[in-house]
């Protein structure tokens, strides 16, 4: 909401559509539908009904993810690439589910903290009715502006569950985060839907559903070679800058720039669109599209 109408006035076509789980869109509750293979399908079958033949998928967080996907599984059709926060990770090859504690541990032991923690809790069966159950205490609670509060909720065993279980509120907050005319839409849309299908992302990723059909697509399909915008934020301990080096440095990336937004942690759009937007808009004019 903060990117498109900047970009529709400048000429371009915009499609933003809810992706599966929010919104206005269906959400349904069998995982192996959030696979990322089935989603990119679903939105070329959107695009082909409008008539679009070429696109720029611009994806923030887990959008970023379905973003690349697009692009693995229909490299004709995609021009470029704009990637939020979550940096380009190559198609999955291995079919089997993923140890989230086992994954936690190694974080712990590469980057110093539990990256991941908060996605164990996530997962939990009984996530989806404490969050529907403490929205006002969820929206803090993901908007935090303090990093050392960050750490402790989304890095620490058991700290999201206590903060939305006993309705906490207390959480500092950036200033977006006040905002009613953003935050009500939010309230009103997950009242209405629910956390229990936007849980399934998580869901997806630890039962490793998107191999069924990553794991068949050709091996240079991992290389990238159209441009690539990578911008992530500074104070974002979850997804990191850094994330993206092993694959440039393997040459899956052939044309990558990297920006760090500065001072910010993970909501870019909401706290940073002037600059996101310009940013964007001067890669475009320098590529040529």
């Amino acid at each position: 909401m903060f990117i498109a109408p900047v970009f529709h006035d400048l000429g371009y076509r915009v499609v933003v559509p809810d992706l599966l789980g929010y919104g206005g869109t269906s959400k349904p509750l069998d995982v192996k539908l959030y696979t990322f293979g089935y989603q990119a399908q679903d939105l070329i079958e959107l695009l082909d009904s409008l008539g679009i033949k070429e696109v720029i998928p611009v994806g923030h967080d887990w959008g970023s993810g379905l973003a690349q996907r697009i692009y693995h599984f229909f490299p004709e059709r995609v021009v470029a690439l704009v990637l939020l926060s979550v940096a380009y990770f190559p198609p999955g090859k291995e079919d089997s589910p993923r140890d989230p504690v086992a994954a936690n541990d190694e974080f712990e032991r590469v980057d110093g903290y539990r990256r991941f923690q908060y996605q164990e809790h996530f997962i939990e069966d009984d996530a989806p009715k404490i969050w529907d159950e403490h929205l006002e205490s969820a929206w803090t609670a993901i908007h935090g502006s303090d990093q050392e509060m960050a750490m402790k909720l989304y890095c620490q065993p058991g700290n999201f569950r206590e903060y939305i279980s006993n309705d906490r509120r207390d959480n500092p907050v950036y200033d977006f985060v006040k905002n009613l005319a953003i935050r009500d839409p939010w309230i009103k849309s997950m009242r209405e839907g629910g956390f229990a299908a936007p849980f399934h992302w998580y869901r997806a990723f630890w039962e490793n559903v998107h191999s069924t059909p990553e794991k068949d697509l050709p091996a240079e399909r991992a290389k990238v070679d159209v441009p690539v915008l990578y911008m992530y934020c500074e104070h974002d301990i979850v997804c990191l800058g850094s994330d993206v080096l092993p694959f440039a440095k393997q040459g899956l990336l052939l044309d990558l720039t990297m920006y760090e937004i500065a001072d910010i942690g993970h909501w870019v759009p909401y706290q940073r669109s002037e600059e996101l937007n310009r940013l964007m808009k001067e890669w475009l004019e320098k590529k040529g599209l």
